[in-house]
C-alpha cells in the first residue's frame, strides 16, 4: 500500500487541483492512502470540501510567493508526520517546493502539465518565471521521474529542463467522467438567453493564455450569419475587465456572456451544443476532457496535447491558435454537423483513454516502482505508452467470447463494442444477440472483423435470459464474458478477468468485475436494508445470499473476494459451467436478478470471485425498457422465485423472506412519497398479490 503526498499549488477548482483531487479519490477507492496538500491559494473551496467528504486528508501549507522559508518548514513538518512513500507534485510552485522531500530520502515525481518556459513566464511574470526555470533546471536531479500528461508535453519537458528521455513518462490526466454526463440543462434565462438559443460553451480562466479575445472576435463574425448562436464563458480571472470592454466595443453584450466562476459546469455542458477552447498554449486541458465526457463535440486550437484529445472530424475540430477567422469558420461548420454523433464518439474516446481509473492505475504503478512499496525495478514501459499496449504492437488474443445482448440501444452498444476492441488482450470472438427493432449488423461487422475479431450476429425475441441462453449456445470461447450494453470497459478489464481464472485454475467458475464510481447508500439506508435483510452494496462485504433471498454485494472492493453469487453487469464464466446450468427463462420481465440465480447454482460446484482490477463504467442508458411499476413488481416476484429455487424452505428461511418483504414494502412506500410516483408501491403490491395467487394455485393442485 502506498502513501503518496499529492502536492499542488492551489485547490481552488481549476484544472490542476481538480485532477489531483480526482486522483486522490481514485487512489482511496483502490486501497491506497494518499494525502492532498496545496502550497498556495485558497484554504477553503468546494473542491476541498469534496475531497474531505470522500475521505481524502487535505492540508494547506500557507506559502507566500516563490521564496517562503516558513512554508518550506511546514512542508518539512508534514513530511515528518505523514512519512509518505512518494511525493507527487503538479504545477511549477509545488514542483519546486516538493523537491525538499528528496532531502528526506523520499522519491519525488514531478507531474508536468504545461509547456515550459511559456507557462512559467505567463503565470509568474518574466522575471520570476525566468528565475523559476533556472531553479527548476539546476535542481532537476532531485526528481526521480518527470511524468507528462501528454506526449507533446513529454517532448517539451526534456528540452525545457534538460532531462534525459529515460526519466520521462506519460500518464494521461483522467476524470470521473460519469458526473459530467449526468447534468441537467442549466436555465440561462436570467442572463437573457432563451431556450431557443444555440449555446457554445467555454470553460476557462479569464487569462491571456486562453485566447478569449479570439473567441470574442470569432463571435462577432458568427453573429453576422447566425443570430441564434450565443457564447457562454464560465470562469474568472484577471482578463475580465479587458474582455468586458472588448465585448461592449463589439456590441456583443447579448451574444457573449461572462458567467464567472460556476459550480454547475455539468449543467452548462448539458445546455450547450458545442464546446470551444481557443487557448494559445496548454498541456492537456481538463476542460476538454469534461466536455467529451458530457458528450459534447469540441472546437479547439492545435496546441500541445489538444490533438491527443480531439480527433479531427471524429470527435471535433482543431484550428491554429490566434486565428479568430478560422475559428469562426470551424464553429459555423460544426454547428451544421451531426453534433450528437460526434459528441458520442468523443465520450467513448474519453472513457477509453482519459478516465480517473486509467490515471489511477498509471500512477499506482509508478508509485510502486519509485516508492519501492512493491519492490525494485524500472518503471513500466506500459505507463510510458499511456497505459495501453505499446504503440506499434498488436494486442495478444485470448480464446474467449464476449457475449452481448442488446435491444434498441445502438449508440450504447457501439460504445461497448469499441471498448472491447480497445482491450489490452483481444477476445477470439464477440457474440451479439440483438432483439432490436432495426439491428445494425453491417457496420458492427465491419468494425469488429476489421479489428481481427470473429463476429457472431444473432437475432432473437426480446428477453434477457432467452437472449443470454441463445448467445451461450453460439459461443466457442473457453471463457464467456457477459456485459450489459450500457457499459464501457477499461483497457485492462479483459486481462484482469482472465488473470483470476488463470491464477485460480479449473476450480474458478466465474468472476465479477467492479463498477468505477459505484456509490454506497447513506449510512441510515444501509442500516435499514441490513435490518430487513435486503440486498445492499457494502465496501468489501462478504458477498453472500441471505436467508431472505436477497444478496450482499461488494462495492468498490479493494481486494479479491470469494463470493456465493455474482451480481451487476460485468461477469465472466468458464464455458463448461453452462453444461449443467442455464439462465432461467421463467423469470419475470427483463429478468432482474438472473445473474444471482444462475451464479448461486454455479457456486455449488465452482469458486466465484469479485476482482477490483477488472473495472468498467456503467453509464445507465436514459429511460428504461420497463416502467417503475413493472420493475417493482419484478423485484418482488423474481426474489420470491430465487428464494424458492435456491434456499432451504424451513421456518427460519420463511420468516426471513417475510421480514424482507415487509422491509421492501416500507422502502417502496418511502420512494413513492419521495418521488411522488405511486408506481413503486403499486408494483410491489401487485407482486405480493401474484405470490399469494401462486401459493393458492399450488395448494389447489395438491
Amino acid at each position: 500500500m502506498s502513501r503518496p503526498l499529492l502536492l499542488v499549488s492551489t485547490l481552488d477548482g481549476s484544472g490542476p487541483g481538480r485532477v489531483m483531487t480526482t486522483l486522490a479519490q481514485e487512489l482511496i477507492s483502490m486501497g491506497e492512502q494518499p494525502i492532498l496538500a496545496s502550497t498556495h491559494g485558497v484554504e477553503t473551496s468546494p473542491l476541498i470540501r469534496e475531497a474531505r467528504e470522500s475521505g481524502v486528508p487535505v492540508e494547506h501549507l500557507h506559502m507566500r510567493g516563490m521564496v517562503d522559508p516558513a512554508g518550506a518548514a511546514r512542508l518539512a513538518g508534514l513530511l515528518r508526520r505523514w512519512r509518505p512513500s512518494v511525493v507527487h507534485t503538479r504545477t511549477i510552485r509545488a514542483d519546486l517546493f516538493g523537491r525538499i522531500a528528496a532531502g528526506y530520502g523520499v522519491p519525488v515525481i514531478n507531474n508536468v502539465v504545461n509547456l515550459y518556459p511559456d507557462d512559467c513566464l505567463v503565470r509568474l511574470g518574466p522575471a520570476a518565471g525566468r528565475g523559476a526555470m533556472s531553479l527548476a533546471r539546476s535542481t532537476q536531479g532531485a526528481v526521480r521521474l518527470f511524468v507528462a500528461n501528454a506526449e507533446a508535453v513529454a517532448s517539451n519537458t526534456g528540452v525545457a529542463f534538460g532531462v534525459p528521455p529515460d526519466r520521462i513518462r506519460v500518464v494521461y490526466d483522467g476524470l470521473e467522467l460519469a458526473a459530467w454526463a449526468a447534468g441537467s440543462p442549466a436555465d440561462l434565462t436570467e442572463w437573457g438567453i432563451s431556450p431557443e438559443k444555440t449555446v457554445c460553451l467555454t470553460v476557462a480562466r479569464l487569462h491571456a493564455q486562453k485566447g478569449l479575445d479570439d473567441l470574442v472576435e470569432a463571435a462577432r463574425s458568427i453573429h453576422d450569419k447566425r443570430k441564434d448562436v450565443v457564447f457562454v464563458v464560465a470562469g474568472e480571472g484577471p482578463e475580465r475587465a479587458k474582455l468586458t470592454r472588448l465585448i461592449r466595443s463589439a456590441g456583443l453584450e447579448n451574444v457573449v456572456f461572462l458567467l464567472g466562476e460556476r459550480d454547475d459546469v455539468a449543467n452548462l455542458l448539458a445546455r450547450s451544443r458545442l464546446f470551444v477552447l481557443p487557448s494559445l498554449f496548454e498541456g492537456l486541458p481538463s476542460a476538454i476532457i469534461e466536455a467529451m465526457g458530457a458528450g459534447r463535440a469540441v472546437v479547439a486550437t492545435r496546441v500541445a496535447g489538444v490533438p491527443e484529445l480531439v480527433v479531427e472530424n471524429e470527435t471535433g475540430w482543431i484550428v491554429p491558435p490566434s486565428s479568430p477567422h478560422i475559428l469562426a469558420r470551424a464553429i459555423l461548420g460544426a454547428l451544421d454537423a451531426d453534433l450528437d454523433s460526434i459528441g458520442e464518439a468523443g465520450r467513448s474516446r474519453a472513457l477509453r483513454h482519459f478516465s480517473a481509473a486509467a490515471m489511477g492505475r498509471g500512477f499506482e504503478e509508478l508509485y510502486g516502482e519509485v516508492g519501492n512499496h512493491r519492490g525494485n525495478g524500472s518503471v513500466s514501459t506500459a505507463v510510458k505508452a499511456s497505459n495501453g499496449a505499446a504503440p506499434g504492437t498488436t494486442p495478444r488474443t485470448a480464446p474467449t467470447t464476449f457475449l452481448v445482448t442488446s435491444r434498441n440501444r445502438p449508440q450504447e452498444l457501439r460504445r461497448l463494442i469499441e471498448s472491447i476492441l480497445g482491450q489490452s488482450v483481444l477476445p477470439k470472438e464477440i457474440v451479439l444477440v440483438d432483439a432490436s427493432d432495426d439491428p445494425d449488423e453491417r457496420s458492427l461487422r465491419d468494425l469488429i472483423e476489421g479489428a481481427g475479431v470473429d463476429f457472431v450476429f444473432l437475432t432473437a425475441e426480446p428477453g434477457r435470459t432467452h437472449q443470454l441462453n441463445t448467445g451461450v449456445d453460439a459461443s466457442s470461447g473457453e471463457i464467456v464474458l457477459i456485459n450489459d450494453d450500457d457499459v464501457v470497459l477499461e483497457q485492462r478489464y479483459h486481462e484482469a478477468m482472465l488473470a483470476v481464472f488463470e491464477q485460480g485454475g479449473a476450480s474458478v467458475g466465474g468472476v465479477q468485475g467492479t463498477i468505477i464510481g459505484d456509490t454506497l447508500k447513506s449510512i441510515p439506508m444501509r442500516a435499514f436494508r441490513a435490518l430487513f435483510l435486503l440486498s445492499r452494496h457494502t465496501k468489501d462485504s462478504p458477498g453472500r445470499l441471505l436467508r431472505s433471498g436477497y444478496y450482499t454485494t461488494p462495492a468498490r472492493p479493494t481486494r479479491l473476494h470469494q463470493v456465493e453469487a455474482l451480481r451487476l453487469c460485468g461477469l465472466a464464466f468458464r464455458r463448461e459451467v453452462f453444461t449443467d446450468n442455464r439462465f432461467d427463462e421463467t423469470l419475470e420481465g427483463y429478468a432482474l436478478k438472473e445473474d444471482i440465480d444462475l451464479s448461486y447454482r454455479v457456486s455449488r460446484h465452482y469458486k466465484l470471485f469479485v476482482t477490483p482490477d477488472a473495472r468498467f463504467h456503467h453509464l445507465k442508458a436514459p429511460g428504461s425498457r420497463i416502467s417503475v411499476r413493472q420493475k417493482s413488481r419484478m423485484h418482488v416476484i423474481n426474489n420470491f422465485r430465487i428464494h424458492r429455487r435456491n434456499l432451504n424452505q424451513g421456518r427460519a428461511s420463511g420468516i426471513a423472506f417475510a421480514w424482507a418483504l415487509l422491509g421492501r414494502v416500507l422502502y417502496e412506500c418511502g420512494k413513492t412519497v419521495a418521488r411522488m410516483n405511486p408506481g413503486y408501491i403499486l408494483g410491489t403490491v401487485e407482486g405480493l398479490w401474484d405470490i399469494v395467487r401462486s401459493g393458492k394455485a399450488r395448494s389447489e393442485t395438491r
